[in-house]
Parts: structure tokens; sequence; C-alpha cells
């Protein structure tokens, strides 16, 4: 069994597309802020210091990280955000999740 000690550029612009869409159509932020957020919080991860694993991060599950940043941008409370056990924005995460 092969195991990725570094995450590709390709797999994160993935990542970051779903944090992205995610944003934008279940959390109805306007794209272009959807974009700058995840910009932002990108640059965060991708220049942590030497001593933080950014690698570490990509095993948050996109949703997750999408209600944080919405939660950041509405200035709001954790309890605003959906629930992905709700069967429509579960359904609408994997279908996000697919493209």
């Amino acid at each position: 069994m092969r195991i990725l000690n570094k995450i590709t550029r390709n797999l994160k612009d993935a990542y970051w597309d779903v944090v992205q869409d995610c944003l934008a159509e279940i959390h109805k932020i306007p794209a272009a802020d959807a974009r700058g957020l995840c910009g932002d919080r990108r640059a965060e991860v991708e220049f942590a210091p030497p001593r933080v694993r950014s690698n570490v991060f990509y095993h948050r599950e996109p949703f997750d990280v999408a209600c944080d940043l919405a939660v950041r941008h509405h200035a709001g409370t954790p309890g605003q955000c959906p629930s992905r056990s709700d069967p429509k924005t579960g359904a609408h995460y994997e279908t996000i999740l697919v493209r």
C-alpha cells in the first residue's frame, strides 16, 4: 500500500473547490466572498510555521471548514450552521463532493 506523505496541489485545489462550493451553495455566501474566504484560510494553512504540519488540516471535512468560515463571515455562532445529518443538506453536500 502506498501512503501519500505530501498532499498534491491538485488534491488541495479540489478540497478548496468543495469548501468554496459549500460556502456559495449551502451557506448562500456570494461567490466572490466565498473565494476570498477560501483564499485567506488556505494561505493561513499553507504558510503555517514550519513546526505546524499543514497536511493535517486536510483531514477535516470540507463541509466543516465551510461552516467555520461561514460563521466567521457572518460573525455568528456555530449553531447557525446547517447539519449534514439534515437529508436535504446532506444530499446537497454529496452532489458537491462528486463533481
